[in-house]
């Protein structure tokens, strides 16, 4: 007689407040830490998750499904070295799961991922939220739907209509509202045909909650570097091209920081370019 165990699996959010993905877990769990939330009746209630910088794995399922804080993505990633899978669970009302539905056409599914959130305010004062994406190493996964070069929206991603200047919070809400139901229908047509699974919405609208009431004490806050703006990363960039590599002009620069680092020269790539040129 032969047996099929039970499929395993545990579930995790990623909190905006610390920019860490939080695993659900239980009181008796030394390494978990104590988290304080509302739940949907508006009531205070508590849970313990262990909190984690990022996850790896291969992603083998994605759902999406209407939950009891709004419309979600599950996102099931199965590790090696792990027995369980673990279901990222992000509203799509977040910045994180607006950075992942961006950037998960360009993600090569034959291969694992690594996953790292980020959330932190930058010089400007403006948050700055999303998801960093790793294949083969230190290769970032870049947006599908975005030229950083021209900096326009590509491959059919709605653009605002008429001048945005005109535009008040109701008209952004219902753009944004667009760009969702835009990425929704996307991978529903060309991703998830590639993948299979079972449904896990039930399970995991249990374990999401969407923000803890007082900071998490126990977990380590994210040391993230205030950010430099583009110009001030280009400045840096071109005086190291110019010191280090005999740049002559602009062009020399270009030339030469793509042949040294191996990256191209684009600015998602640029705080990675700075990073090479300073060793």
């Amino acid at each position: 007689m032969s047996f099929i165990e039970q499929d395993r699996k545990k579930y995790a959010t990623i909190l905006s407040s610390d920019g860490k993905v939080h695993v659900t877990s239980t009181e008796n769990d030394s390494l978990a830490v104590k988290r304080e939330y509302e739940n949907k009746d508006k009531q205070k209630a508590i849970k313990y998750e262990r909190v984690y910088n990022g996850l790896k794995g291969m992603i083998n399922n994605i759902e999406f499904y209407e939950g009891d804080f709004g419309k979600m993505i599950n996102v099931s990633i199965a590790d090696d070295g792990d027995e369980e899978n673990t279901i990222l669970s992000m509203s799509l009302a977040t910045n994180f799961a607006d950075d992942f539905m961006k950037k998960l056409p360009n993600i090569n599914l034959a291969e694992p991922i690594t996953l790292i959130p980020y959330a932190f305010t930058a010089d400007n004062g403006k948050d700055k939220k999303g998801v960093t994406i790793l294949q083969q190493g230190r290769k970032k996964i870049l947006n599908f739907f975005y030229d950083p070069i021209t900096k326009v929206n590509i491959n059919g991603f709605p653009t605002p209509e008429g001048d945005r200047k005109t535009y008040d919070k109701d008209m952004w809400k219902i753009y944004f509202m667009q760009c969702r139901k835009f990425l929704q229908n996307y991978i529903e047509t060309n991703i998830l045909p590639k993948l299979g699974g079972v449904s896990q919405a039930e399970e995991a609208d249990n374990a999401y909650t969407p923000e803890e009431v007082e900071p998490v004490a126990a977990a380590t806050p994210a040391n993230v570097p205030a950010a430099l703006s583009t110009d001030e990363l280009l400045k840096e960039i071109n005086n190291l091209a110019v010191t280090k590599l005999g740049a002559k002009n602009a062009e020399e620069v270009k030339q030469l920081v793509m042949e040294k680092t191996n990256l191209a020269f684009i600015e998602p790539n640029l705080p990675s370019i700075l990073e090479a040129l300073k060793r």
